[in-house]
């Protein structure tokens, strides 16, 4: 398949490329001479993000926000704009929802594991809590459970940070269970006798205003009437019932698919039912980790209202890093109940009896301690800086899958010279689609021979050429199984032969344990895509046999001369990179002996003006009550570099009484003193500001001194016009 690569300009690119392609330059520079191809890793940050963050912050005065004083209130204002601001762009307010901040999406799942009501539906746990029932496609397993014993259920395909839950679940006796999305199945009836298709959940959300815009109702919280009852914040609803959790990504981080938002609207309805747990009874809570998602695509919480969602801003801004953020349905905050207080978290304490009284609003009390207030503010103005950029979040959404298109469509169409496919790429799409199918591919690369090349091969040769991918399983060790068809016992045996994730082991006999990811951000270009295609086509396609028939394939030369010839690019670009250091190096050697040259001069004079400029100087007193008071001190040229000469009260003082400013000298007079001994000479320098009257001991003396500054200052001055 011939496809063209190289820069493509504006007309042919969308006008969302051409703009990126812009902002390359003004809002993207750091950037420049690297394609960076791991947004789902993290994306990057915006100059003028950086640039808003820091003149706020040099313009404003912001304190503790536990405090009570003006800089205090400042603080607490923005934090609480910022809560706003976050639902606001996820269509809903504060009303519906409660903004919980967290070092990371990981730090809310973790929040959320371990405030969660689980239930072990007895006074002893369930000897079944430790095993995980995998329930999906040809599976025959069913799920056991006691009566009223809750279900941790999770998606397969979920994050390491997702599948930890269920540590905590499974010790308060939850029973655990693994699903597919197979598993997940259209109920004949919803739970109340009504009609199968999705009907949209009672949910008082309200549209998008601008940033900065705010109701009466969000400032105070919700009125005791929806804190109690309604449609909005129905609470009585989960009374005398016990409580399940079923956790999915909207988007999973290894193939970039996106699952059905519908779930959260169907499940808690029983429009749709997880398979072999339709009796478990209780009440089903929706969990979406929404980190890989919420980057480059729209979340609307009025339409789609999960109980629970967890983000990290890092993701979606680049910047401040260690920041997410836990979001609850007011209506089943109740629920939750944190066992560790920290500070800020209480409203009354005492220490010597087994009390304390935590504070009423939920994120009063989750959020312990002092909150990482100045990244807070800094995400107002990532969400201002990002809209600014992108405009809206379905062109970001549109653009990221139209570039993961072309990449997937020539990465499916390469083929080596002898017609073996060049790659196997694992997708549950044909990236047609960008309601289904994120800005993600994840991919192995094959030999000539068929024969897997190592993903930490492809890393290095990618880095050589400064293209930024990710490599592994990405914390996501279940869609590793399913897609390059590992096994729990071929994880147990790769850990006992010593591979442990984030090493350096890419194959074990000879079949990978991992992939390559490239994945694209709203910023992202064509070029971009291009650049990485070019790389597959220059290092991992080989076109050196010219295939005929059956017969001549299987003549060609494919072993390990096809080997080397693959890793030629690679070496050739260590080997330009390294040209190009050696001679970086060698003007830097160049460059290091000229300044030792010039130190070396320097260091001569400095010596030799401290050998002169030491030696005891009588000072007169310029302050009460020593004033025309003559002491005796030691005076030296202290450091030639800082221009300045000391005088001590001793010689051998440590620290010196004051210091005479060389560059702060306008003017050295000398005057043999009429009311001294002939033999005695003074002399005054003058600096800014300051008169020091200073006495040798005789005339000789005195000029050596006085010469010898007037040499100090000369030099100085040559050195500063030859600069």
């Amino acid at each position: 398949m011939a496809v063209m690569l190289g820069s493509t300009s504006c007309d042919a690119a969308s006008e969302y490329n051409c703009k990126m392609q812009d902002y390359r330059t003004s809002e993207f520079s750091h950037m420049a001479g690297a394609t960076y191809l791991d947004h789902t890793g993290t994306t990057l940050y915006a100059k003028s993000h950086l640039e808003a963050c820091f003149k706020d912050l040099a313009s404003n005065l912001y304190g503790n926000p536990h405090s009570h004083n003006p800089s205090s209130t400042n603080s607490s204002d923005r934090i609480h704009h910022v809560r706003e601001t976050i639902l606001r762009h996820f269509n809903t307010t504060l009303n519906q929802y409660s903004v919980v901040f967290t070092s990371g999406c990981t730090g809310a799942l973790k929040l959320l594991g371990e405030s969660f009501p689980f239930s072990s539906g007895s006074e002893s746990p369930s000897p079944h809590t430790k095993y995980v029932w995998y329930q999906g496609s040809g599976c025959t397993e069913t799920a056991f459970w006691s009566p009223g014993q809750s279900v941790f259920c999770y998606l397969d395909d979920n994050h390491t940070s997702v599948v930890g839950v269920r540590e905590v679940a499974a010790h308060r006796g939850a029973a655990l269970v693994c699903m597919t999305k197979s598993g997940l199945k259209p109920s004949p009836t919803s739970r109340d006798g009504g009609p199968s298709e999705p009907q949209p959940e009672p949910f008082c959300g309200h549209g998008r205003d601008a940033i900065g815009s705010s109701t009466a109702a969000e400032k105070e919280g919700p009125t005791s009437k929806q804190a109690s009852g309604g449609s909005c914040n129905d609470k009585a609803s989960y009374a005398n019932t016990f409580f399940h959790l079923f956790a999915y990504p909207a988007q999973s981080n290894f193939s970039g698919y996106k699952y059905p938002l519908s779930w959260l609207n169907d499940l808690p309805k029983g429009r749709v039912c997880l398979d072999g747990l339709e009796g478990v009874g209780g009440t089903w809570l929706t969990l979406l980790d929404a980190a890989a998602f919420v980057p480059t695509n729209p979340l609307d919480l009025t339409t789609h209202p999960a109980h629970f969602v967890t983000l990290s801003f890092y993701k979606m801004f680049g910047f401040p890093t260690g920041l997410g953020a836990l979001l609850v349905r007011k209506d089943v905050e109740h629920l939750l109940h944190k066992i560790y207080y920290g500070g800020g978290t209480v409203m009354a304490l005492i220490s010597r009896e087994y009390f304390h009284a935590p504070k009423s609003l939920l994120h009063e009390r989750m959020e312990d301690g002092t909150l990482s207030f100045l990244d807070i503010i800094a995400l107002e103005h990532g969400f201002k800086v990002f809209y600014r950029l992108v405009g809206s979040m379905e062109d970001a959404r549109s653009h990221t899958c139209s570039l993961a298109r072309h990449v997937y469509n020539f990465l499916k169409s390469c083929q080596h010279s002898n017609g073996s496919p060049v790659c196997i790429v694992y997708s549950d799409s044909d990236y047609g689609d960008p309601h289904s199918q994120g800005g993600t591919i994840s991919v192995n690369f094959l030999r000539p021979t068929g024969e897997f090349v190592g993903y930490a091969e492809v890393d290095r040769m990618a880095s050589a050429r400064n293209i930024h991918v990710r490599t592994g399983c990405f914390c996501n060790s279940s869609a590793c199984m399913k897609f390059i068809g590992l096994t729990g016992k071929t994880i147990m045996d790769n850990l006992k032969a010593g591979h442990v994730c984030g090493d350096d082991m890419d194959m074990v006999n000879g079949a990978p344990i991992g992939c390559i990811r490239v994945s694209f951000g709203y910023m992202s270009t064509l070029d971009d895509a291009l650049k990485f295609m070019e790389f597959v086509k220059q290092c991992l396609v080989d076109n050196s046999c010219s295939v005929k028939s059956q017969e001549t394939k299987d003549q060609c030369v494919m072993g390990q001369e096809q080997i080397q010839s693959m890793k030629q690019c690679a070496l050739a670009e260590v080997d330009d990179t390294l040209k190009r250091e050696v001679k970086d190096l060698k003007k830097q050697i160049a460059d290091l002996t000229e300044s030792v040259k010039l130190l070396a001069g320097k260091h001569q004079e400095e010596n030799a003006f401290q050998h002169q400029l030491s030696g005891v100087l009588w000072k007169k007193g310029t302050k009460w009550p020593k004033r025309d008071v003559w002491k005796s001190r030691f005076f030296r040229m202290e450091d030639f570099g800082r221009s300045r000469i000391a005088y001590y009260r001793h010689r051998d003082d440590l620290l010196p009484a004051g210091y005479i400013e060389m560059d702060k000298i306008t003017n050295i007079s000398m005057a043999v003193s009429a009311q001294q001994d002939k033999n005695h000479a003074t002399f005054q320098i003058e600096c800014e500001g300051q008169m020091h009257q200073l006495r040798a001991q005789n005339e000789a003396e005195m000029r050596r001194w006085v010469e010898t500054i007037h040499s100090i200052l000369e030099t100085r001055k040559n050195q500063s016009t030859s600069a």
